[in-house]
């Protein structure tokens, strides 16, 4: 399904999960979604993208973010100053994005706490901590024109563009439809790689699993030809991808159980039997999804939390 005027840029971002999706809709009122991260070859990159289209930065009218993370508003403050467009992004991502600096120092303070009472050893803090220092290299405090509200529709393009909240991957994720039926689907739904329900507006450690699964349900309720995420290629097998996605989930969460079944443990030590290894750029978002997980267990009546010299360990209710 082709949307005129539609630019597709997949943005190299020097970071673990590769490149980052841009969408450029071109016409009288021309509009981004998302920009890639704040480094010098990205903005480059998307420099050189845009002319080879006889196009450049300030062609750009408005820049909409489908959610508060580096990869997908970095650049918006750079973009923003020099084409004059307003940016906007849900009222639960606004500080990810109009207060970054001081939102990612208050988080990582207290994210790096809690993972120390989910049983994280130190040393894989340390490790942690200094990908979280390349992080904060990768945005700006970026001035907001206003917020996306779902329902709300936009003019972008030769196209109108139907905002729908999905929180999950973060608080304030959203997702894109277009009249044709074009699905921008930011990292709520991706198909390329298995979705990471990261910590996002709530200022929690633990995912949002239960909005999450909402939201794709929500999603699965929407007619849509074809799917552009986030990241990876476009897809036409909509409601495949969500159910892989919860199929995937519903496995981690049955590898938690059954290790609970063995013995109490440390979220820590459930996220390893849940996902096995992970590298240090995937640890945090293993951590929350295994406390999110947790959450729902605990809340289901099927687990208890009990705290051993300010550890947290998880037990299945006898």
């Amino acid at each position: 399904m082709v949307v005129e005027g539609l630019l597709r840029m997949a943005l190299p971002t020097l970071l673990p999960i590769g490149a980052a999706n841009s969408y450029v809709l071109s016409g009288k009122t021309t509009v981004m979604i998302d920009t890639g991260p704040n480094n010098e070859y990205t903005f480059e990159f998307l420099k050189n993208e845009l002319r080879e289209r006889d196009m450049d930065i300030s062609s750009i009218d408005k820049i909409l973010v489908t959610h508060g993370h580096v990869d997908h508003c970095g650049l918006a403050r750079q973009i923003s100053e020099a084409s004059g467009a307003g940016v906007f992004v849900h009222k639960d991502d606004e500080n990810l994005v109009m207060n970054f600096e001081e939102t990612f120092v208050d988080r990582r303070e207290q994210f790096r706490e809690e993972m120390g009472k989910c049983g994280v050893p130190a040393r894989t803090l340390d490790l942690v901590e200094k990908f979280f220092d390349f992080l904060a290299t990768m945005a700006d405090s970026t001035e907001i024109a206003g917020h996306l509200e779902d329902g709300q529709e936009i003019k972008a393009g030769n196209t109108i563009l139907r905002v729908i909240h999905t929180p999950g991957h973060s608080g304030g994720s959203v997702c894109f439809l277009s009249s044709e039926g074009v699905l921008f689907s930011g990292d709520t739904l991706p198909k390329e790689y298995p979705p990471s329900v990261i910590c996002g507006g709530s200022g929690t450690l633990s995912a949002g699993l239960s909005e999450y699964f909402d939201s794709l349900e929500r999603l699965r309720r929407i007619e849509a030809k074809e799917v552009l995420p986030g990241h990876g290629g476009p897809f036409s097998d909509k409601n495949e991808a969500i159910d892989g996605c919860l199929d995937m989930m519903r496995t981690r969460e049955g590898r938690i159980i059954q290790a609970l079944q063995i013995d109490s443990a440390t979220p820590f030590g459930l996220m390893t039997k849940a996902y096995g290894p992970l590298p240090i750029h995937e640890l945090f978002m293993g951590l929350s999804e295994t406390l999110g997980f947790l959450d729902r267990l605990v809340a289901e009546g099927a687990v208890e939390e009990m705290v051993e010299d300010g550890i947290r360990r998880f037990s299945l209710k006898s």
